[in-house]
């Protein structure tokens, strides 16, 4: 013989309150897995655009430091002229084309001073022993400036 107890019901299904909270309980934890993949997608997108960011600099330091192994045909006004087979080249002009996130660039030509204790701005005469160059690139609203120098 079944006992019952007397104010308790025979329960055949799920009650409204159970209802409710397994649909809080599940929303929840959609909501706390979408967050966690967004959040891991946001950081995967910054890393690839830092990625990026860091090898156009180096593609830049690179196509610098062999373009001025050429020879130097002027230097003034921080502007730099390479002479080559052809017409002079304007270093401006050569950075326009390889990279859309050139903004400006400055040149300065060093030769050693007569003393030969210190360097003197580049009169012409024979090649320059030292170029030091600043490049300014500007992409996703941020500039990243690029300085460096080489010795011939």
């Amino acid at each position: 013989m079944k006992r019952r107890y007397p104010g308790r019901r025979a329960e055949r299904g799920v009650t409204l309150v159970e209802l409710l909270a397994a649909l809080v309980i599940s929303a929840f934890i959609v909501v706390m897995a979408s967050r966690i993949y967004l959040g891991g997608h946001f950081q995967f997108l910054r890393r690839i655009w830092e990625a990026e960011r860091l090898e156009t600099r180096y593609r830049l330091k690179g196509m610098l430091q062999g373009a001025l192994k050429e020879e130097v045909a002027r230097c003034t006004g921080g502007k730099l002229w390479l002479r080559g087979t052809g017409p002079e080249k304007e270093m401006d002009g050569l950075l326009r084309v390889r990279f859309p996130e050139y903004s400006v660039a400055t040149f300065l030509c060093l030769e050693p001073a007569p003393d030969s204790a210190s360097l003197v701005e580049w009169k012409g005469r024979f090649q320059p022993k030292l170029v030091e160059y600043q490049v300014v690139l500007k992409s996703h609203g941020a500039a990243d400036t690029l300085v460096g120098s080489c010795i011939k």
